[in-house]
């Protein structure tokens, strides 16, 4: 039973999400954020060798991971009512992409990468964000729920940047 768990707070150097470069190839999945975030992942993978695709339906029954940016937007920024429609919204979609990958038959199970900004505590009195808190939860039911797909948690640090790959 493999379960990964990033929480990433480097400032002066950004993690990298790093995988064997077996993994790296074939097709992903990407659900991206409005940030930005997901052209950078995007590069990323397409240097690495891989197939970027944004629709499960072009999968074509191989799929070797998926990276969901899609709730690293959500903040606590937004007003109550708000803030709460967006996270529901963001665990509905992933709930959504779940079924269709687990009603799937593939080859080998892809790899699920579900990205957040400041859903952990790290350092003594910082304060975690609550929305993002709640797409962490539901990613650590994930990885019980479904050992199979090997999903991994990344917690991006609140202050910002884009460190989840490199700009080589």
């Amino acid at each position: 039973k493999v379960m990964s768990v990033v929480v990433a707070r480097v400032a002066a150097q950004a993690p990298q999400m790093e995988l064997p470069a077996a993994e790296q190839r074939g097709t992903w999945l990407l659900v991206p954020a409005r940030n930005g975030l997901g052209e950078r992942v995007a590069a990323a993978l397409d240097r690495a060798g891989a197939r970027v695709i944004y629709d499960i339906a072009a999968a074509n029954g191989e799929l070797a991971g998926i990276v969901n940016l899609s709730g690293i937007d959500a903040g606590d920024d937004q007003a109550p009512a708000a803030g709460l429609a967006t996270v529901e919204q963001c665990c509905l979609l992933i709930a959504d992409l779940l079924r269709t990958v687990t009603e799937r038959s593939w080859k080998e199970s892809p790899r699920l990468f579900l990205v957040t900004r400041g859903a952990r505590a790290v350092s003594p009195g910082e304060c975690h964000s609550f929305a993002q808190a709640a797409l962490w939860g539901l990613g650590r039911s994930v990885m019980i729920e479904h050992p199979a797909l090997r999903g991994t948690l990344i917690d991006l640090d609140p202050a910002g940047g884009t460190g989840l790959v490199s700009d080589d």
